[in-house]
């Protein structure tokens, strides 16, 4: 009896095993092609990219060494500002004479920051780490990988260790959700510098990295967040396009829902 039951579990899980769909990257889309719980094509495309995402090498979504927008480690606070903001980027790769000796990047929140304060340190002292891989890699280990050294952007190396190109966060996240934000604009970064003088702030930034960003001071308070801020100070969460000055910014709602705020667009006004 016993020989029997253990043939019989055997074969059960032989046929599940057997039956079980999925068991390969043709199979998942196969049955995603059919799935009747999926009400929309952008639903289904979503899983389909992901599935795709698996198989995919850095090289397939990086910048190539040519278009990328590096600045030098002699190069001016001034210029440097000037080329994020002219660019829309948040984070720029420091080179020593060429794009093959990159020794960090330099984040616009620190660039903003010590111009506010009327500093122009050397771009060595703000320097960040940038995380190395190469160009073979599959992208779906890059991910664990920026989590884990909190980096956002990566130099990629090819075989005999130079630049082969540049990759960031939102080139992955694009990948599976398309474009995201206003003009294409990745909303991942946490403040956004505009032409105008304004922020883009996420709501879920600390708002103690605001005010060092801002180089202003913000008062403490029960809250920890820029939208924990705001809704302290109004009693309510705020509506979509509301108007609000407090504690020396101009501040105008951007994106929220009944629960919570998004984001925000901030203007520090004269002290």
């Amino acid at each position: 009896m016993q020989l029997m039951q253990g043939w019989m579990q055997r074969l059960r899980t032989a046929l599940i095993a057997h039956l079980r769909p999925g068991r390969d990257r043709q199979e998942l889309l196969a049955v995603l092609a059919r799935a009747e719980a999926l009400h929309s094509d952008a639903e289904r495309n979503m899983l389909e990219k992901m599935i795709e995402f698996q198989e995919m090498r850095v090289r397939e979504l990086m910048v190539p060494r040519s278009k990328i927008h590096a600045v030098s480690v002699d190069d001016q606070l001034a210029d440097i500002e000037q080329l994020m903001l002219a660019r829309g980027v948040s984070r720029v790769p420091v080179m020593d004479g060429d794009i093959d000796h990159v020794l960090g990047v330099v984040h616009v929140r620190d660039v903003i920051a010590a111009r506010r304060r009327g500093e122009t340190p050397p771009i060595k002292q703000l320097l960040r780490p940038c995380l190395r891989v190469l160009e073979l890699e599959l992208v779906s280990g890059l991910l664990p990988e920026m989590r884990a050294h909190a980096c956002q952007i990566a130099l990629v190396l090819d075989e005999y260790g130079g630049t082969a190109g540049l990759i960031t966060l939102p080139d992955l996240v694009h990948e599976i959700i398309g474009e995201i934000g206003e003009d294409g604009q990745p909303e991942d970064d946490e403040l956004h510098p505009l032409h105008d003088g304004r922020f883009v702030v996420q709501a879920s930034m600390h708002i103690e990295e605001l005010a060092e960003a801002l180089a202003r001071p913000l008062p403490e308070g029960d809250y920890d967040t820029v939208g924990g801020w705001l809704t302290a100070h109004l009693g309510r969460i705020p509506k979509h396009g509301e108007r609000l000055e407090i504690d020396g910014m101009q501040v105008q709602i951007l994106e929220a829902d009944p629960r919570r705020i998004v984001k925000v667009a901030i203007r520090p006004l004269p002290q």
